[in-house]
Protein backbone atom coordinates (compact mmCIF):
# COMPACT_ATOMS: atom_id res chain seq x y z
CA UNK A 1 0.00 0.00 0.00
CA UNK A 2 2.77 2.27 0.68
CA UNK A 3 6.21 3.17 -0.23
CA UNK A 4 8.48 5.26 2.27
CA UNK A 5 11.46 6.72 1.12
CA UNK A 6 14.58 8.02 2.86
CA UNK A 7 17.31 9.99 1.15
CA UNK A 8 20.43 9.81 3.04
CA UNK A 9 24.49 11.33 3.22
CA UNK A 10 26.32 10.58 5.94
CA UNK A 11 24.12 9.85 8.90
CA UNK A 12 24.06 6.30 9.94
CA UNK A 13 23.35 6.80 13.51
CA UNK A 14 20.10 8.81 12.64
CA UNK A 15 19.57 6.95 9.93
CA UNK A 16 19.36 3.65 11.86
CA UNK A 17 16.46 5.10 14.06
CA UNK A 18 14.58 6.33 11.18
CA UNK A 19 14.84 2.73 9.79
CA UNK A 20 13.38 1.50 12.62
CA UNK A 21 10.50 3.36 12.91
CA UNK A 22 9.26 2.76 10.29
CA UNK A 23 9.96 -1.12 10.30
CA UNK A 24 7.26 -0.64 13.91
CA UNK A 25 5.40 1.99 12.74
CA UNK A 26 4.74 0.89 9.14
CA UNK A 27 4.45 -2.78 8.84
CA UNK A 28 4.53 -4.17 4.94
CA UNK A 29 5.53 -1.15 3.80
CA UNK A 30 8.01 -1.02 0.97
CA UNK A 31 11.03 0.65 2.68
CA UNK A 32 13.56 2.53 0.26
CA UNK A 33 16.82 3.95 1.34
CA UNK A 34 18.86 5.93 -1.15
CA UNK A 35 22.64 6.82 -0.26
CA UNK A 36 23.98 9.29 -2.31
CA UNK A 37 27.76 9.51 -2.01
CA UNK A 38 28.09 8.65 2.18
CA UNK A 39 31.28 9.01 3.49
CA UNK A 40 30.64 6.88 6.82
CA UNK A 41 29.86 3.41 7.69
CA UNK A 42 26.26 4.07 6.16
CA UNK A 43 26.91 1.30 3.03
CA UNK A 44 28.29 -1.05 5.07
CA UNK A 45 26.44 -1.09 8.28
CA UNK A 46 22.98 -0.34 6.82
CA UNK A 47 23.65 -3.44 3.97
CA UNK A 48 25.17 -6.26 6.57
CA UNK A 49 21.96 -4.94 9.19
CA UNK A 50 18.89 -4.74 7.17
CA UNK A 51 19.80 -7.09 4.69
CA UNK A 52 15.81 -8.35 3.25
CA UNK A 53 14.31 -5.77 5.01
CA UNK A 54 14.76 -2.55 3.03
CA UNK A 55 15.61 -1.81 -0.53
CA UNK A 56 19.02 0.00 -0.85
CA UNK A 57 20.69 2.34 -3.68
CA UNK A 58 23.82 3.30 -3.43
CA UNK A 59 25.19 6.43 -5.62
CA UNK A 60 28.57 7.72 -5.41
CA UNK A 61 28.06 10.96 -6.25
CA UNK A 62 26.13 13.53 -3.63
CA UNK A 63 22.87 15.26 -5.61
CA UNK A 64 21.06 16.05 -2.89
CA UNK A 65 17.62 15.01 -1.46
CA UNK A 66 15.29 16.18 -4.02
CA UNK A 67 17.44 13.44 -6.52
CA UNK A 68 17.29 11.27 -4.06
CA UNK A 69 13.73 10.77 -3.51
CA UNK A 70 13.23 11.23 -7.41
CA UNK A 71 16.17 7.82 -7.57
CA UNK A 72 13.53 5.91 -5.16
CA UNK A 73 10.39 7.16 -6.59
CA UNK A 74 11.39 5.26 -9.70
CA UNK A 75 11.68 1.90 -8.18
CA UNK A 76 8.65 1.94 -6.05
CA UNK A 77 6.26 -0.43 -6.56
CA UNK A 78 3.15 0.90 -4.50
CA UNK A 79 1.00 3.71 -5.68
CA UNK A 80 1.28 5.73 -2.83
CA UNK A 81 4.36 6.74 -1.38
CA UNK A 82 6.00 8.80 1.72
CA UNK A 83 9.27 11.14 1.90
CA UNK A 84 11.35 10.54 4.89
CA UNK A 85 14.11 12.18 6.10
CA UNK A 86 17.09 10.39 7.29
CA UNK A 87 16.68 12.17 10.84
CA UNK A 88 12.94 11.67 11.05
CA UNK A 89 11.08 9.52 13.10
CA UNK A 90 7.32 7.53 12.08
CA UNK A 91 6.01 7.84 15.62
CA UNK A 92 2.71 5.75 15.43
CA UNK A 93 1.33 2.93 13.51
CA UNK A 94 0.23 4.92 10.28
CA UNK A 95 -1.36 2.28 7.67
CA UNK A 96 -4.45 1.99 9.36
CA UNK A 97 -4.38 5.85 10.19
CA UNK A 98 -4.15 6.75 6.35
CA UNK A 99 -6.21 4.37 4.97
CA UNK A 100 -9.58 5.90 5.32
CA UNK A 101 -8.38 9.19 3.44
CA UNK A 102 -6.91 7.14 -0.03
CA UNK A 103 -9.70 8.16 -2.28
CA UNK A 104 -9.41 8.76 -5.74
CA UNK A 105 -10.57 12.36 -5.52
CA UNK A 106 -8.01 12.86 -2.79
CA UNK A 107 -4.56 14.47 -4.02
CA UNK A 108 -2.70 14.32 -0.86
CA UNK A 109 -2.63 13.36 2.94
CA UNK A 110 -1.02 15.39 5.65
CA UNK A 111 -0.20 14.98 9.16
CA UNK A 112 0.32 17.05 12.16
CA UNK A 113 4.00 16.31 13.09
CA UNK A 114 5.73 16.52 16.46
CA UNK A 115 9.08 17.45 17.03
CA UNK A 116 12.18 16.22 18.90
CA UNK A 117 15.57 17.48 19.69
CA UNK A 118 18.82 15.71 18.97
CA UNK A 119 17.98 13.59 21.80
CA UNK A 120 14.89 12.51 21.13
CA UNK A 121 13.02 13.93 23.73
CA UNK A 122 9.97 15.80 22.67
CA UNK A 123 9.78 19.61 22.62
CA UNK A 124 6.44 21.39 23.24
CA UNK A 125 5.53 22.41 20.12
CA UNK A 126 4.96 20.87 16.84
CA UNK A 127 4.03 21.63 13.30
CA UNK A 128 0.41 22.00 11.68
CA UNK A 129 -1.15 20.88 14.76
CA UNK A 130 -4.82 21.45 14.65
CA UNK A 131 -4.94 23.08 11.30
CA UNK A 132 -8.07 21.18 10.89
CA UNK A 133 -9.60 18.65 12.30
CA UNK A 134 -9.32 15.49 11.12
CA UNK A 135 -11.26 14.56 7.82
CA UNK A 136 -11.66 15.12 4.33
CA UNK A 137 -11.89 18.88 2.55
CA UNK A 138 -12.15 20.89 -0.60
CA UNK A 139 -8.47 21.60 -1.48
CA UNK A 140 -9.18 25.22 -1.38
CA UNK A 141 -9.00 25.27 2.06
CA UNK A 142 -5.09 24.61 1.80
CA UNK A 143 -4.04 27.03 -0.54
CA UNK A 144 -4.14 29.78 1.78
CA UNK A 145 -1.72 27.64 4.25
CA UNK A 146 0.64 26.81 0.92
CA UNK A 147 1.49 30.30 -0.01
CA UNK A 148 2.60 31.08 3.08
CA UNK A 149 4.09 27.93 5.10
CA UNK A 150 6.01 25.90 4.24
CA UNK A 151 4.78 21.88 4.05
CA UNK A 152 7.76 19.14 4.50
CA UNK A 153 7.37 16.59 2.24
CA UNK A 154 7.74 14.57 5.40
CA UNK A 155 4.26 15.07 6.71
CA UNK A 156 2.77 13.93 3.18
CA UNK A 157 1.20 10.73 1.94
CA UNK A 158 0.87 11.52 -1.86
CA UNK A 159 0.96 9.21 -5.30
CA UNK A 160 4.15 8.05 -7.08
CA UNK A 161 2.43 9.50 -10.32
CA UNK A 162 2.60 13.10 -8.36
CA UNK A 163 5.70 12.84 -6.43
CA UNK A 164 7.50 12.30 -10.01
CA UNK A 165 5.78 15.50 -11.56
CA UNK A 166 6.84 18.00 -8.61
CA UNK A 167 10.05 16.73 -8.59
CA UNK A 168 11.07 16.49 -12.17
CA UNK A 169 10.20 20.12 -12.14
CA UNK A 170 14.13 20.75 -11.50
CA UNK A 171 14.87 24.48 -12.49
CA UNK A 172 11.54 26.53 -13.16
CA UNK A 173 11.10 28.78 -16.25
CA UNK A 174 12.43 32.06 -15.45
CA UNK A 175 13.54 30.84 -11.97
CA UNK A 176 16.15 33.57 -10.46
CA UNK A 177 16.84 32.45 -7.30
CA UNK A 178 17.77 28.91 -6.07
CA UNK A 179 19.08 27.24 -2.63
CA UNK A 180 19.93 23.56 -2.01
CA UNK A 181 16.89 22.25 -4.23
CA UNK A 182 14.37 24.23 -2.16
CA UNK A 183 11.23 24.65 -4.83
CA UNK A 184 10.43 20.98 -6.11
CA UNK A 185 9.72 20.11 -2.24
CA UNK A 186 7.02 22.77 -1.68
CA UNK A 187 5.51 21.76 -5.59
CA UNK A 188 4.67 18.21 -3.41
CA UNK A 189 1.27 19.83 -2.48
CA UNK A 190 1.02 22.97 -4.65
CA UNK A 191 1.07 20.94 -8.06
CA UNK A 192 -2.17 18.39 -7.00
CA UNK A 193 -4.09 21.71 -5.60
CA UNK A 194 -4.15 22.24 -9.75
CA UNK A 195 -5.94 18.12 -10.27
CA UNK A 196 -7.55 17.05 -7.50
CA UNK A 197 -11.04 18.31 -5.71
CA UNK A 198 -10.02 17.59 -2.11
CA UNK A 199 -7.17 16.85 0.22
CA UNK A 200 -6.79 14.81 3.74
CA UNK A 201 -5.52 15.99 7.16
CA UNK A 202 -5.33 13.72 10.32
CA UNK A 203 -5.19 15.88 13.52
CA UNK A 204 -2.00 13.37 15.41
CA UNK A 205 1.53 14.04 15.36
CA UNK A 206 2.13 10.50 12.75
CA UNK A 207 5.78 12.12 12.60
CA UNK A 208 8.47 13.63 14.04
CA UNK A 209 10.85 15.64 13.28
CA UNK A 210 14.06 16.38 14.57
CA UNK A 211 15.38 20.20 15.42
CA UNK A 212 18.98 20.17 15.16
CA UNK A 213 21.53 23.07 13.71
CA UNK A 214 22.30 20.84 10.61
CA UNK A 215 19.24 20.87 9.46
CA UNK A 216 18.47 22.75 5.91
CA UNK A 217 16.04 25.11 7.44
CA UNK A 218 18.71 26.71 10.68
CA UNK A 219 21.26 26.85 8.21
CA UNK A 220 19.24 28.66 5.83
CA UNK A 221 18.66 31.40 9.32
CA UNK A 222 22.63 31.75 9.42
CA UNK A 223 22.59 34.98 7.93
CA UNK A 224 20.16 37.52 5.67
CA UNK A 225 21.47 36.48 2.07
CA UNK A 226 21.21 32.74 2.88
CA UNK A 227 17.73 33.37 4.12
CA UNK A 228 16.78 35.62 1.48
CA UNK A 229 17.84 32.51 -0.95
CA UNK A 230 15.94 30.17 0.95
CA UNK A 231 12.68 31.83 1.29
CA UNK A 232 12.33 33.25 -2.61
CA UNK A 233 13.04 29.95 -3.73
CA UNK A 234 10.11 28.78 -2.05
CA UNK A 235 8.13 31.85 -3.65
CA UNK A 236 9.83 31.07 -6.59
CA UNK A 237 7.64 27.99 -7.06
CA UNK A 238 5.06 29.60 -5.31
CA UNK A 239 4.82 32.26 -8.46
CA UNK A 240 4.62 29.07 -10.98
CA UNK A 241 1.57 27.51 -9.22
CA UNK A 242 0.04 30.58 -9.56
CA UNK A 243 0.93 31.24 -13.01
CA UNK A 244 -0.61 27.42 -13.75
CA UNK A 245 -3.92 28.35 -11.74
CA UNK A 246 -5.06 30.98 -13.47
CA UNK A 247 -3.52 30.44 -17.04
CA UNK A 248 -5.70 26.95 -16.52
CA UNK A 249 -8.70 29.25 -15.80
CA UNK A 250 -8.45 32.03 -17.65
CA UNK A 251 -10.48 32.70 -21.41
CA UNK A 252 -8.48 35.12 -22.43
CA UNK A 253 -6.01 32.39 -22.24
CA UNK A 254 -7.62 29.63 -23.89
CA UNK A 255 -8.55 32.16 -26.56
CA UNK A 256 -5.04 33.57 -27.08
CA UNK A 257 -3.99 29.47 -27.27
CA UNK A 258 -7.11 28.53 -30.09
CA UNK A 259 -4.99 31.33 -32.60
CA UNK A 260 -2.23 30.51 -32.33
CA UNK A 261 -2.40 26.59 -32.24
CA UNK A 262 -5.26 26.67 -35.40
CA UNK A 263 -4.22 24.95 -38.02
CA UNK A 264 -5.92 22.47 -40.40
CA UNK A 265 -5.19 19.26 -38.53
CA UNK A 266 -6.45 20.67 -35.72
CA UNK A 267 -9.85 21.67 -37.12
CA UNK A 268 -9.76 18.39 -39.21
CA UNK A 269 -9.24 16.04 -35.88
CA UNK A 270 -11.94 18.40 -33.74
CA UNK A 271 -14.59 17.93 -36.73
CA UNK A 272 -13.33 14.06 -36.38
CA UNK A 273 -14.14 14.14 -33.14
CA UNK A 274 -17.59 16.24 -33.39
CA UNK A 275 -18.82 13.27 -35.59
CA UNK A 276 -17.83 10.58 -33.69
CA UNK A 277 -19.33 11.76 -30.90
CA UNK A 278 -22.65 11.17 -33.29
CA UNK A 279 -22.92 15.63 -33.93
CA UNK A 280 -23.71 16.72 -37.02
CA UNK A 281 -20.07 17.68 -37.92
CA UNK A 282 -19.49 21.86 -39.96
CA UNK A 283 -18.02 19.23 -42.99
CA UNK A 284 -20.62 16.91 -43.36
CA UNK A 285 -23.07 20.06 -42.91
CA UNK A 286 -21.04 21.75 -46.05
CA UNK A 287 -21.16 18.93 -48.03
CA UNK A 288 -25.11 18.49 -47.77
CA UNK A 289 -25.38 22.14 -49.01
CA UNK A 290 -23.16 22.00 -52.09
CA UNK A 291 -25.29 18.35 -53.07
CA UNK A 292 -28.51 20.49 -52.60
CA UNK A 293 -26.49 23.35 -55.18
CA UNK A 294 -25.73 21.11 -57.54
Amino acid sequence: MLSIIIPTFNRCDLLQQTIESCLLNAKGSEIIVVDHGSQDQTAKIIRAKYAGKINYIRRERDYGPIFAWLDGLMVAKNEWVHMQFDDDLISMPILNKIKPFLHNDVGFVLSSAGLIDNSGLQLNYGMYENWFKTGIYSIKKIESLTMKKMISPGAVIIRKEDAINAFYQGQLPNQRYHYHGVGPDVMLTLLPQLKYSKFAFIDENLFQFREHSSSITNQAKKDQVTSKLFHFSYDEARKFYLGQKYLKRSMLFKIYCMMKLVNNKNIYLHLTRIRNNKWISLLDWLKKRLKKKS
